[in-house]
């Protein structure tokens, strides 16, 4: 564990060695952003070695951390550094701060990271490629059955509804000008016009039906 971890702080250039410098909002959070954004993802194999993940639940903890992690001029210094980083955070939940767009987040060795992508790496073993689409919508459940790797255009085929007054439904509205209801729908950078009806049940039924032609995900255009 040793070994990964000072190479990890040899890796770092621009930010320094991987130091503790205690924190009110984490142990890892007095690195600035543009510094973060510059330093390379860690591997699975060294989110393992800092965080215990629960699949079940989808929550993450601080591991205990070596002395040979902490900057220090001599081993008393670094020892105590170590012993007051772990009573402060060893076994204690990781990455509780809400992002503005609604996911947890926090900084790990100077890196900012996400922790529905820390759970899916901790878990599988590799970073994702792509996006990770929470599948019931709910951004703070990173449990791994929630969780799934996808394409942009398949994540945005599982969607919350942001629909409210005269939209019923996503993808369903009144045209006021005409006195129907109008329904489209837009999938892989296109949009499609679905038509214009009478009533608002025929246009949800004719949103619902492109949505299983396209592939969407059942749970597309749910409320919360």
């Amino acid at each position: 564990m040793a070994m990964s971890l000072l190479q990890t702080r040899q890796q770092s250039k621009f930010c320094g060695p991987v130091t503790l410098l205690a924190q009110r909002s984490g142990p890892d959070h007095n690195v600035r952003k543009h510094a973060m954004a510059d330093r390379p993802i860690h591997t699975p194999e060294l989110l393992r070695q800092l965080l215990r993940y629960e699949p079940d639940t989808g929550k993450l903890f601080w591991k205990e951390r070596p002395a040979e992690m902490f900057e220090a001029s001599g081993k008393c210094a670094r020892e105590s550094r170590c012993r007051n980083w772990n009573s402060r955070f060893a076994g204690k939940e990781a990455f509780t701060s809400l992002n503005s767009c609604g996911y947890l987040h926090g900084s790990l060795l100077y890196k900012y990271v996400r922790a529905h992508r820390v759970a899916f790496a901790h878990f599988y073993g590799q970073w994702p490629v792509l996006d990770i689409d929470h599948i019931n919508g709910i951004r703070t459940d990173n449990r791994i059955a929630n969780l799934r790797e996808v394409d942009r255009s398949t994540n945005l085929m599982n969607q919350r509804s942001r629909s409210h007054g005269t939209h019923p439904r996503v993808g369903v509205s009144w045209d006021s000008r005409t006195g129907t209801w109008q329904a489209q729908i837009r999938a892989f950078g296109k949009n499609e016009h679905l038509g214009r009806f009478g009533n608002v049940e025929a246009a949800i039924a004719a949103r619902e039906c492109a949505e299983r032609r396209l592939g969407f995900h059942p749970n597309h255009g749910r409320r919360q």
